[in-house]
């Protein structure tokens, strides 16, 4: 990744956070335009909406505490009527097919093999949107229904974007709440989906961030302190440095942390404004924002 290339992100909150990381560095990406998506059944749902090989069906939108949802889209995702939400999940379609057309590289976290069908049709959900436990099953997606959902949607993005690079990943934070043994097995047949379509295809690429999370980032002093299981602000900076390493291209990793300084000082609290020490603080920021914008605007290829 560089400065003058596009990404996209999509799935779990890992791709969020690793999302917001790289727009913060100024790197020119999107990251889950159709909301937050942990099994790979409903990551493939989102890339045949924005590709375009199904139509959006408003029949499967219910309501829930009074507002408008639909089970293929995140709970952020939601209006007082119909065709308002529509209209929504339109947009949100579209700036997705635009970011994969436009992009380089396309980055996926699974989260979970563990999803929930509604009872109605027994169609995997993205969200259950807080509706009553009684209308949804509990399903475990094995890699099977997993590589029949996303082989055909990779194919046609490929056929879109020839040069198109894909990237996946498992997320490290684990579900718990399936209890210890169903999320190590749900990781497990994640890990197994990632190999096969690195076996079968050959412009995707695995990236172990769950390895490294797991095996390197064992001690708990990376781990927030209120659930033990969401890294803190120590073990994603460690996990930040170690993607640098991976995805980003060396020449870009100078801005990149330009860009990072500069991020600091700006969040810096001065104490006395109008102290001269302020006054060179402030100077040696605004000059800090030029060389930012003069590296954002070289010719990277």
């Amino acid at each position: 990744m560089n400065y003058a290339g596009r990404y996209t992100l999509l799935g779990s909150c890992f791709s969020e956070n690793i999302g917001s990381w790289l727009a913060e560095s100024q790197f020119q990406c999107v990251y889950n335009p159709m909301g937050i998506s942990y099994n790979p059944v409903s990551i493939a749902q989102q890339l045949k909406l924005a590709l375009g090989l199904e139509d959006l069906d408003m029949e499967r939108v219910q309501l829930s505490q009074g507002l408008w949802v639909h089970p293929d889209f995140h709970s952020s995702f939601f209006a007082s009527g119909r065709e308002e939400l529509q209209q929504v999940l339109e947009r949100a379609i579209a700036q997705c097919r635009q970011a994969l057309l436009d992009s380089e590289i396309l980055f996926i976290t699974f989260g979970s093999s563990i999803a929930f069908q509604s009872r109605s049709d027994l169609r995997v959900v993205n969200n259950c949107h807080k509706l009553p436990k009684a209308h949804f099953l509990q399903h475990k997606i094995d890699e099977a229904e997993a590589i029949s959902a996303l082989g055909s949607v990779f194919e046609k993005l490929l056929q879109l974007r020839p040069h198109l690079e894909i990237y996946t990943t498992v997320s490290p934070v684990r579900h718990l709440r399936h209890g210890a043994i169903d999320n190590q097995r749900s990781k497990a047949r994640l890990l197994r989906l990632c190999e096969m379509l690195c076996e079968s295809m050959q412009r995707l690429q695995y990236i172990p961030v769950y390895e490294f999370v797991m095996d390197e980032l064992r001690d708990y002093r990376f781990y927030r302190h209120d659930d033990l299981i969401h890294l803190n602000d120590a073990g994603l900076q460690a996990l930040r440095e170690r993607l640098i390493q991976v995805l980003i291209d060396p020449a870009a990793t100078e801005t990149l942390r330009m860009v990072e300084r500069l991020q600091k000082m700006k969040q810096h609290r001065l104490l006395h404004p109008t102290s001269e020490a302020a006054q060179e603080f402030e100077v040696q920021k605004e000059a800090l924002q030029k060389d930012v914008e003069r590296m954002l605007q070289r010719p990277w290829r």
